[in-house]
């Protein structure tokens, strides 16, 4: 565990980063530990459901958050041709 936190430590001070673990691992928990960790922490935290993402929610919501907070994309695998960027 202090070697888990020691890698968010590294992360958070601004970049981006890929969690890949199995499912029920944690990851969305590491995101959040991140964030706290991070100068964005009094930002908001938005963790956005591929599966369910519609062309107008990335058109309407990805683009503001991701200037002001930190997103979460969860099921990246989900995403339908249609919602993906082009």
């Amino acid at each position: 565990m202090r070697s888990v936190e020691q890698v968010m430590r590294e992360l958070a001070p601004g970049c981006a980063g890929l969690i890949r673990a199995e499912a029920g691992a944690g990851k969305r928990t590491a995101a959040e530990r991140i964030h706290q960790m991070s100068i964005r922490r009094n930002q908001p935290f938005l963790a956005l459901d591929c599966a369910t993402l519609t062309v107008e929610m990335l058109a309407s919501t990805f683009p503001s958050s991701i200037r002001r907070g930190t997103v979460l994309l969860e099921e990246v695998a989900s995403l339908t041709p249609r919602a993906k960027p082009s």
